[in-house]
């Protein structure tokens, strides 16, 4: 097993402000990896390709699986690093769609640690919108918030919810629960 103390997952439902908040982490200094999804779903746009969470669902996850893992190993040992969204992010979205895990996705995720806390943000009405590349209405973030819950906790995680506030203060809280500083 792969364990790295120093690598925080930063996950939710889409829309929690997930993006805004490594947004100001990386601002204050600290090494942040942006979500896999959003530059797959941008490439595959680009390309005409299908492997899209309204297309090929399947290879849209495979996908995902494979740039989390990729950026699990490239973030190195040097931390603290936060990630938006970790390995068991791909195996929610998995059972939230009713697809199977292939034993490799779940062999990862129980082999590439991040720290055992992961910090969790909410479904916030005030601040949900959809884009061009969030296209989930607000019942199916919330059902998103749930089956994450549901998936970090059977991987042993121990999940921190990162309270409705301003972005600053969402980050104070975020670093006084990690102890990290520059």
């Amino acid at each position: 097993m792969i364990s790295n103390n120093v690598y925080f997952i930063i996950t939710g439902g889409p829309g929690a402000g997930k993006a805004t908040l490594l947004a100001e982490l990386r601002r204050r200094g600290f090494r942040c990896v942006d979500e896999v999804a959003r530059d797959i779903i941008r490439q595959q746009v680009e390309n005409r390709g299908n492997a899209l969470p309204w297309g090929d669902t399947t290879r849209y996850a495979a996908l995902m699986h494979e740039r989390s893992v990729a950026t699990y190993r490239d973030a190195g040992d040097e931390g603290p690093v936060f990630f938006d969204r970790g390995i068991p992010d791909t195996l929610s979205y998995l059972r939230l769609i009713g697809g199977d895990i292939p034993a490799i996705m779940d062999e990862d995720a129980r082999e590439m640690r991040y720290n055992h806390r992961v910090f969790i943000l909410p479904p916030w009405k005030e601040i949900y919108g959809t884009d061009a590349e969030r296209k989930q209405d607000w019942h199916e973030a919330v059902k998103t918030y749930g089956q994450l819950q549901e998936t970090y906790g059977e991987y042993a995680y121990q999940l921190v919810e990162v309270p409705k506030a301003g972005v600053g203060e969402r980050a104070d809280f975020l670093l006084q629960a990690t102890n990290t500083h520059i």
